[in-house]
């Protein structure tokens, strides 16, 4: 089977869904599955050093479509959100080439997606975006199927043809040594994972260290390279890859989490594997969480985050039996060769259909 994958490339920028489509695409190939990763915006002259075949696209439909025909696959699995989607796919469907959309953000669900601004460039701007958007839904009436890494986000799309495949990442890791005891918080640093939550509980609470990982994405944020030297229990440790992160997680007492709902982060699955709780400011995905007991969710309540905080913090057996439920969770939950197996039957199973 040749099998397009369209998305960013991890090695172009680390995000969870390029994490996501680096780990189906490496599983594909170790199954002699022909893979042709389409890597938005990337380098021609970069060496991704990959067992499976990288080529750079530009982002825009033109490129993705003329890509995507000239490598003729059986099918195409697409996880770049909406971006392009409806010229893309309906170009790529006029040439009898399957097509999966896979499903990574809360956005991809919704027909309108508005956010209110009092700068008149800004408020064009997102309704821009928001019309925008509605265009590109009008590409999943052409999709084979769909996949989503949220069993939840499925209740909102439409189709026949919709399967909750969950994300999966490798608990290897990289030792990291530290005495004194630490929270931990990872995530790309922007304005949606609200870092500052994360450094103001540091501030509350002054018993352990607070430790944050994470590359900065936005200039407004640049800032926080500069608080280790303002707050003495607060560390940013800057980029680190998964391996290392997993590594800092098995030494940390537990996970915080303060992004708002997105689609289902890396960062949950790699705390529970290594057997810690999560204190989620907001979000829980799939009420994971609360109904696996997997930690605490503190219904966008600073004053909770920091009371939930502190009793994990103090109660040493609580933390250890939560992390032990997490760990028993996701151990087979979130397996990679689980995943890969899942995504190659859809594939099969849709691109037998034409045949």
């Amino acid at each position: 089977m040749r099998v397009a994958i369209v998305n960013k490339h991890v090695k172009d920028g680390l995000g969870g869904s390029e994490i996501q489509c680096d780990n189906i695409a490496r599983g594909l190939n170790q199954k002699d599955h022909e893979v042709f990763y389409l890597a938005i915006n990337g380098n021609e002259s970069e060496d991704y050093n990959t067992e499976y075949e990288v080529i750079a696209v530009s982002e825009n439909s033109s490129s993705i479509v003329q890509k995507v025909i000239n490598i003729n696959p059986d099918i195409v699995y697409w996880r770049y959100n909406k971006k392009h989607l409806y010229k893309s796919v309906k170009q790529i469907k006029s040439k009898g080439i399957k097509f999966i959309f896979a499903i990574s953000h809360i956005n991809d669900t919704k027909k309108w997606n508005f956010k209110w601004s009092n700068n008149p460039k800004k408020l064009i701007y997102n309704l821009f975006k928001m019309f925008k958007g509605r265009y590109e839904y009008l590409g999943y009436k052409y999709v084979d199927a769909i996949t989503s890494l949220n069993p939840q986000y499925l209740e909102s799309i439409k189709a026949s043809n919709k399967i909750y495949i969950p994300n999966s990442i490798t608990s290897e890791k990289v030792k990291f040594e530290r005495d004194k005891p630490f929270v931990f918080w990872v995530a790309n640093i922007k304005s949606q994972k609200r870092p500052e939550i994360f450094i103001k509980l540091a501030k509350s609470i002054t018993s352990v260290d607070f430790l944050m990982v994470g590359d900065i994405q936005q200039e407004s944020y640049e800032w926080i390279q500069n608080e280790s030297d303002k707050i003495p229990n607060f560390f940013y440790l800057g980029k680190k890859s998964p391996n290392e992160v997993n590594g800092i997680l098995e030494k940390s007492l537990f996970l915080i989490h303060t992004c708002k709902p997105e689609g289902f982060g890396n960062n949950f699955i790699q705390a529970w594997l290594q057997a810690k709780p999560t204190i989620s400011l907001e979000f829980d995905p799939a009420d994971y969480i609360k109904n696996k007991n997997l930690g605490y969710v503190c219904d966008n309540d600073f004053e909770m985050l920091v009371k939930n905080t502190q009793e994990l913090i103090d109660n040493d057996e609580l933390r250890y039996s939560i992390g032990k439920n997490a760990y028993d969770f996701s151990k087979n939950m979130f397996s990679i060769d689980k995943t890969v197996e899942k995504v190659e039957k859809l594939m099969l199973d849709l691109v037998s259909l034409s045949k």
